[in-house]
């Protein structure tokens, strides 16, 4: 079987050295996200988030709204 050069790369690829940790928040960040976040809403401000996912950061920049529950 013949492979490529991209394959033979990705097969020598170390991926351990890609994972990142997740971070943990103290009460005091926790705080701050929240009053980021209502000022967002309140003013319609842009915001930019970014959050782990599969050991990676994504990150989603965008606006926040408050939907009202719908009752029934």
């Amino acid at each position: 079987m013949v492979y490529t050069a991209a394959y033979c790369a990705l097969r020598a690829y170390d991926w351990t050295n890609t994972k990142i940790e997740r971070p943990v928040l103290d009460g005091q960040q926790h705080e701050e996200i929240i009053e980021t976040i209502c000022a967002a809403m309140e003013f319609v401000n842009l915001v930019e988030i970014s959050y782990s996912r599969w050991d990676a950061i994504e990150t989603f920049t965008g606006h926040v709204y408050y939907r009202f529950p719908i009752s029934s």
